[in-house]
């Protein structure tokens, strides 16, 4: 090898340069056995932080889509994959449930269109949600019924307390619908998408 300080030709292993007396720092090649430790490590601080993202982006409302509505509320971008009464899905999710009002809202200032088993609905910010024509499940036999062909969406009042409301969507169109009874105990499991406020 050459000294770094005067060029001379010295051997591999000498600590210092024969000619100029320069003390040579010694190279320690990199070995796989060296690199594999370094590697890991990196490799599991990078999951670490991304478990760490994942988490905040979960608690702080990940999933959430904004359309653009004039009230800010955000949707989910799908609904959740189970079917609900209604007073279970109040009891679960709480405000999380959309009211009549934001149906209404959805309706008014989206562009909706069917893709042959629900619709995609586009925000005036161009961003989509999607409500499924999942059907519905009767509790009074266990079946479900409806599916691909109409979609039932739990909704809660914003002006008649515990008055049922649920939102359908079929090939046909999509409308609000209610049954003023103010009772929970309506007989049929519909789906639940939710909403941020």
């Amino acid at each position: 090898m050459k000294c770094p300080n005067c060029g001379k030709e010295i051997a591999n292993d000498s600590k210092f340069c024969e000619y100029c007396g320069t003390k040579l720092a010694k190279k320690l090649p990199i070995t796989k056995k060296k690199l594999l430790p370094w590697l890991t490590g990196c490799l599991v601080v990078g999951i670490v932080a991304l478990v760490i993202i994942l988490i905040i982006q979960m608690a702080s409302g990940a999933g959430y889509v904004d359309l653009g509505l004039p009230s800010g509320t955000k949707w989910k971008s799908e609904p959740k994959s189970d079917f609900y009464s209604y007073a279970k899905a109040k009891q679960k999710f709480g405000d999380k449930l959309p009211a009549d009002a934001d149906f209404i809202e959805l309706q008014e200032n989206c562009d909706w269109k069917w893709n042959g088993a629900g619709y995609v609905v586009t925000g005036p910010n161009g961003n989509t949600i999607i409500l499924p024509a999942a059907g519905y499940i009767n509790y009074s036999d266990n079946v479900t019924y409806d599916q691909q062909e109409v979609g039932y969406y739990w909704a809660v009042s914003s002006w008649l307390g515990n008055a049922t409301y649920w939102f359908t969507v079929k090939e046909e169109g999509y409308e609000l619908k209610s049954n003023i009874s103010y009772s929970d105990d309506y007989p049929a499991g519909f789906s639940v998408i939710l909403v941020k406020r």
